[in-house]
């Protein structure tokens, strides 16, 4: 399995869940920022409650946080490594192969004809 998929595996209700919860049980409830609002005298003599434990607008807040999170790793990796299977002809350049390399059938024809198509700058015929 790849860390890709993995990271993509990880991306359930489920796993949000039990990762929230392991955190509550290391570090307690989490207090929930709340946009400062101006308090008549109504709520004073009434009282209020600034943080009920469980809020669900929290949770909501944090499982979304966490579905972006993922999202925006899984974007960038999948943008960061696109090309990588372009990049095949680096094998050419394993010093441990290169006494194999005398050997046509053993020579990485592919990998040669992968760096004159991206880089068609190189001399095919030298470099064999």
């Amino acid at each position: 399995m790849s860390t890709l998929s993995a990271l993509k595996a990880t991306r359930t209700d489920e796993t949000f869940s039990r990762i929230y919860e392991e955190t509550v049980k290391a570090v307690g409830d989490p207090v929930p920022r709340r946009k400062r609002r101006r308090r008549g005298w109504d709520d004073l003599e009434q009282g209020f409650n600034e943080h009920q434990e469980g809020d669900e607008e929290t949770v909501v807040s944090f499982r979304r946080l966490y579905f972006q999170i993922v999202d925006g790793i899984v974007l960038h990796m999948t943008q960061r490594f696109a090309d990588m299977e372009h990049l095949n002809f680096f094998r050419i350049l394993e010093h441990t192969s290169f006494a194999s390399f005398c050997n046509p059938a053993a020579f990485p024809s592919s990998e040669l004809a992968q760096l004159i198509n991206t880089y068609p700058f190189f001399d095919e015929q030298k470099l064999r």
